[in-house]
């Protein structure tokens, strides 16, 4: 409120000269005091009670005083909000103070020069779109309304300085300020509207702005919810990816690029090479070599380049693993703190999974079928290899010697033993050449079967060996890959599970509430309250503030 009293302008001028965390205007002689000033002026005498005006800094400032601050617009009966839409876009006021401005005793002042109806629709417009809905929107010019009273206690007699005051005072629509307040609280010559009425009035409207702040808290946690559960789906995309290209990114894809196919027919040449060369005269000398000579093949060439290969994806999974881990404790953290879908549970039940031994990818993760396959080839098929190379050398050797005794015996035998005149000599060499010759064709025989069955069975553990593979690729992209993304997915569904049925009934209560009030809104008020729900609200309202003022907050 302006006045022409000089004294009383240095003290509104210095009102903020020591930092006050509020400061309360009320009518009397020009005086400072602490928290507050008195005011001379006549504008606050124009209402049917005795007015206390309450200004608060700027908005940017309030968290430092927010007790205060908010203990004042809780009790306040009518909220003036002076805003500058060139410094504060309508977004960012809306973001900042949407509680306040969704009032139906909110005036919405806007210093602007221009206050035409056109600019007025566009403003409501545009704060409807953004969710506010303040009972008054005003233009105002503030600077020109102080141009003016100051232009006055310059020359008060002045005519000139008069016609300047006046026109300013209106061209500024200054007292439209007062005009809306009047409208709130009644004009100074009618006495039917009581001061509890408007107290009643107030704390129903208090309580629909609680309920409205409760309603836009449900929806922000649904907001919430839905980007969480949104990010859930990505990354349960991003695992769906992972499990079903992973076979086929390692291993190759069946018909164009079989990598386990080329090293099984690989290994099977060069394991064909080796045996084709150990001969059976070969074995004579070397036949308790077979199985270490055999093995060692095994070890050294047997899918040798398949095992790289698979240590090298071995190291590629690595990173993805690391992806979707990051991905899933994103998602935890992108909650606030004192959200509820914060779980320490889940998040240290994560903390254990990645610090886990068997979390880990080494390079024997996915080769480990490979190293199984080769022992049991050596085990068995190659133990079997070998004691059939030492049944058909001892065969050959014994075939041999039988064979030798034999046509000793045809020759000589029956002559010393005077058993007769011995058989000729050609065909007693014959007969027993014959049997070596044929003991020697059934060792080579039975090495060359004994082979056959090693190719055979080794081909046999081939088969088992790609099998095993991509189970061990299964098994290791959802035991270790993406165990922790899979794990805070089903985690974060149970938390929000429980979550929206909490909202479901808190959303219950409060549309309850909400009819109950609508209700109570409906009933007259009279002096004395004619509701028991309303004046309780009263009696906390008449606590809150003086029975004898009305408050009017004025903040920036």
């Amino acid at each position: 409120p302006f006045s022409v009293d000089p004294t009383y302008s240095d003290i509104l001028r210095d009102r903020w000269k020591t930092s006050p965390s509020s400061v309360n205007i009320e009518y009397g002689k020009p005086a400072a005091f602490s928290g507050g000033l008195s005011s001379p002026s006549t504008w606050l005498q124009q209402f049917p009670y005795d007015v206390q005006l309450s200004e608060l800094p700027d908005l940017s400032s309030l968290s430092a005083i927010s007790t205060e601050a908010d203990s004042l617009l809780l009790s306040s009966d009518v909220l003036l909000f002076l805003c500058d839409p060139v410094t504060t876009p309508l977004p960012d006021l809306a973001n900042r103070a949407r509680h306040l401005l969704d009032k139906p005793n909110t005036i919405l002042v806007l210093t602007s020069s221009s206050g035409s109806e056109h600019h007025h629709e566009f403003i409501s417009r545009s704060l409807s779109k953004l969710g506010c809905q303040p009972g008054r929107i005003l233009f105002v010019d503030p600077k020109r309304a102080l141009t003016a009273i100051t232009t006055l206690q310059a020359n008060p007699g002045s005519v000139p300085a008069i016609d300047k005051y006046q026109t300013d005072s209106l061209g500024s629509r200054i007292s439209t300020v007062g005009a809306a307040l009047r409208d709130i609280l009644g004009p100074k010559d009618v006495s039917d509207k009581s001061l509890l009425g408007l107290r009643q009035l107030t704390a129903v409207s208090q309580v629909h702005g609680a309920l409205a702040a409760s309603f836009r808290s449900v929806e922000g946690v649904e907001k919430e919810i839905k980007s969480v559960t949104c990010g859930i789906d990505n990354l349960r995309s991003e695992v769906r990816q992972t499990q079903g290209k992973a076979v086929t990114e390692i291993l190759g894809e069946p018909g164009k690029v079989d990598r386990v196919g080329k090293a099984l027919a690989q290994g099977t040449k060069d394991m064909n090479a080796l045996l084709g060369s150990l001969k059976l005269w070969k074995l004579v000398w070397r036949v308790d070599e077979i199985a270490a000579i055999v093995s060692t093949a095994i070890l050294q060439q047997w899918c040798k380049e398949l095992e790289n290969q698979l240590i090298l994806q071995s190291g590629r999974l690595e990173p993805t693993q690391r992806r979707l881990s990051t991905s899933a404790f994103d998602i935890l953290s992108s909650s606030s703190r004192a959200s509820s879908l914060r779980s320490s549970v889940l998040d240290n039940r994560l903390q254990q999974l990645t610090r886990s031994p068997a979390y880990t990818l080494t390079p024997s993760t996915l080769t480990q079928p490979i190293h199984d396959r080769r022992n049991q080839l050596i085990r068995y098929t190659t133990t079997k290899l070998h004691q059939e190379a030492q049944s058909a050398v001892v065969g050959a050797f014994g075939g041999v010697l039988t064979g030798a005794g034999l046509g000793w015996w045809l020759a000589f035998g029956e002559n010393i033993l005077s058993l007769g005149t011995g058989t000729d000599m050609g065909t007693a060499i014959g007969a027993g050449a014959l049997l070596a010759v044929g003991s020697i064709r059934w060792a080579v025989g039975k090495w060359e079967r004994a082979k056959r069955r090693w190719t055979q069975d080794a081909g046999r553990v081939g088969e088992g060996l790609a099998r095993d593979l991509k189970t061990t690729i299964e098994r290791t992209v959802d035991d270790k890959v993406v165990i922790t993304a899979v794990t805070a997915c089903n985690g974060l569904d149970d938390v929000i599970d429980r979550r929206r049925e909490e909202l479901r009934q808190i959303h219950e209560e409060l549309q309850a509430l909400e009819t109950v009030l609508r209700a109570c809104s409906h009933f007259p008020t009279s002096r004395t309250g004619s509701h028991t729900r309303l004046s309780r609200q009263n009696r906390y309202r008449t606590d809150a503030c003086p029975t004898d003022k009305m408050t009017v907050v004025y903040m920036t």
